[in-house]
């Protein structure tokens, strides 16, 4: 498993330019340790309740796509809109009200890239889950070249101090790499696993 932090590359969403605090987002700085143990805490949690200061994100690679998975809290899914400010709280009374807004900013949310070419966001749909959380279900063109690298855009929308994990599995579930992702260190890169040699003809 080899895991690479990078610089954060030059651009910002509009809608993350609009709310960031100046001289914040776009900066990088060593993740601490305090980071991880916190991150491993998370990975031991089976249900993966969120709270405003975490989230989760999982990046299946299948056959013919890449699905990518994020929970986090309705509180700060509603942080992602535009406007939130004006808006009520999200609730499972008046989600389907708010579920076209959510829809509306999938594509903002993580950019993803393989082999330095972005990956074409191919769907994006956002559902509650359970009375507490928010799920973003984004389907990526499969990815055909190493590294894959993941920017975590929706972390300038979020309060200070907030921890979100990206975690990379392959067809049958097997464990690619994971790291700690936060507003300060939002950049996830991994290399990817070679591809099965093709099956030799019988003769």
């Amino acid at each position: 498993m080899v895991l690479k932090v990078g610089a954060v590359v030059p651009h910002r969403p509009r809608w993350a330019c609009a709310r960031r605090k100046p001289g914040r987002f776009g900066t990088t700085a060593p993740t601490s340790i305090g980071v991880f143990l916190f991150t491993l805490l998370l990975l031991s949690l089976p249900l993966r309740a969120h709270d405003p200061y975490t989230s989760w994100a999982e990046a299946k690679l299948l056959a013919d796509k890449l699905e990518l998975t994020l929970t986090l809290a309705r509180s700060s899914a509603h942080d992602l809109l535009p406007d939130a400010k004006k808006l009520p709280p999200i609730t499972p009374e008046n989600y389907a009200e708010f579920a076209p807004k959510l829809r509306a900013v999938a594509a903002d949310l993580i950019r993803l890239s393989a082999g330095g070419k972005p990956l074409k966001l191919v769907s994006g749909e956002a559902k509650i889950s359970g009375d507490n959380d928010i799920t973003f279900t984004l389907s990526y063109a499969k990815p055909a070249a190493s590294p894959l690298r993941f920017v975590a855009d929706y972390l300038g929308y979020l309060v200070d101090g907030h921890v979100g994990t990206i975690v990379v599995s392959g067809p049958a579930g097997e464990d690619i790499g994971w790291s700690p992702v936060t507003m300060d260190q939002p950049v996830f890169q991994v290399a990817l696993p070679a591809p099965a040699p093709a099956a030799k003809s019988q003769k």
